[in-house]
């Protein structure tokens, strides 16, 4: 057999949000039991072959760290033997074209010392996942100034607006370069139509058959090259849709003859360890070597300046003016305005109480616009009262 030179690689990054817009407090031991255990189970088996990416903002980690502090330890000790590799997403998630730059400046930031002091410095990402896969050409940024280093962002509907990509630019990391003259940042390319063939093989109860098991397994390896290294995301979404789904709770596994959907992305992990022809090879975002040395410019156009993941139709009006996120977020912008705007002179965000800049961020996430619970939808508005009644307090005078 000839000496193949090229190499595929894999990655996989799990979102973990507890904030998800669907799931209520109630049921978020339930989702760490259900979807968080079974993931890191998976990375303690396989993560020397097929490391996970484990992607949450401060708020879930916080949520989780108050719930099973023994998950965040478990997490940790995964990450110092390199099972896998921790990413963030900011302090909440929040659509970075719709919010001010003092938020996402604040979002990132926070987001970070978040992760400082509940897991220790060494464990701060390196990565981030662009929130909600929406982009902004203003967000390499603000992501350098909060120290990440790689970005991962979804690629076809940003290829769509950029004909002059060749090809193979799916499989190919690249340089962003906010600052000409500091370092710049790797862009690592997710990819939804890899990870929708995923979830559909995951949750699919009629589809495990030998056959299509192998068919499946088939389909990842196909984009194996034997004339360039390549990469593969082969999931990047949430990780609370796999034997839990939101706003409907934990599947009634027995019902079934079969696997939990757990279960089954093991399966999957275990055979692309397993695979050595073609050349397969797990590898975290922070390590995926660059494919070129140039930079690849802006993402955004002007016909389209803020790409989002999956269909065409996502974009981020979906945050902005659907259901009740128009209202959300002209509250939202009053309340931070009026932060702003008193006592004079103008006082920045930074420097309010942490406490304070963190339920402003809060009240930008993205879960609470789309298809909200109503527990959900009252935590916002007890957010907003905490926020009116501090702003009362700026005023020198109360009339």
């Amino acid at each position: 057999m000839p000496l193949v030179d090229t190499v595929l690689y894999i990655a996989q990054v799990y979102h973990l949000n507890l904030s998800f817009s669907s799931i209520p407090p109630s049921e978020y031991e339930t989702v760490i039991s259900t979807c968080y255990n079974p993931l890191l189970d998976i990375a303690e088996k396989y993560g020397n072959y097929m490391p996970i990416g484990v992607e949450m903002s401060g708020w879930t980690l916080e949520r989780i760290n108050a719930i099973n502090p023994q998950w965040v330890d478990n997490l940790k000790f995964l990450q110092s033997n390199g099972k896998v590799e921790i990413i963030g997403g900011g302090y909440n998630q929040i659509v970075f074209p719709l919010a001010p730059y003092c938020v996402n400046e604040a979002n990132f930031r926070i987001g970070q010392e978040v992760f400082k002091e509940i897991m220790g410095a060494q464990y701060v990402p390196q990565t981030l996942l662009t929130p909600e896969q929406c982009w902004s050409d203003a967000l390499p940024k603000v992501a350098h100034d909060a120290g990440f280093r790689n970005i991962i962002m979804e690629y076809h509907n940003c290829a769509t607006e950029h004909p002059e990509w060749p090809p193979d630019q799916r499989y190919k990391t690249a340089w962003l370069t906010p600052y000409p003259d500091k370092h710049p940042l790797k862009l690592v390319w997710s990819d939804a139509v890899v990870w929708q063939q995923f979830q559909r093989f995951v949750q699919s109860h009629d589809r495990h058959t030998d056959e299509a098991a192998r068919s499946y397994i088939d389909s990842i390896l196909k984009h194996y090259s034997n004339t360039e290294d390549r990469l593969i995301m082969l999931y990047a979404s949430d990780a609370e849709v796999f034997d839990y789904r939101p706003g409907k709770g934990k599947l009634g596994i027995t019902e079934y003859d079969r696997a939990t959907e757990w279960q089954r992305i093991e399966w999957i992990v275990a055979k692309l360890s397993d695979t050595l022809v073609p050349p397969a090879h797990g590898v975290t975002v922070a390590k995926i070597p660059l494919s070129s040395p140039d930079s690849l410019g802006t993402i955004g156009t002007a016909a389209c300046p803020h790409p989002t993941k999956k269909q065409s139709k996502y974009n981020p009006t979906r945050w902005a003016v659907t259901g009740l996120a128009g209202p959300m977020n002209w509250q939202a912008w009053e309340i931070l305005q009026t932060i702003h705007s008193f006592p004079h002179p103008k006082v920045p965000l930074i420097d309010h109480p942490m406490e304070v800049q963190k339920d402003v961020l809060k009240l930008w996430g993205s879960d609470y616009r789309t298809h909200t619970c109503h527990e959900k939808q009252s935590e916002f508005k007890e957010i907003s009262y905490r926020l009116m009644e501090y702003s009362k307090s700026l005023w020198p005078i109360q009339f």
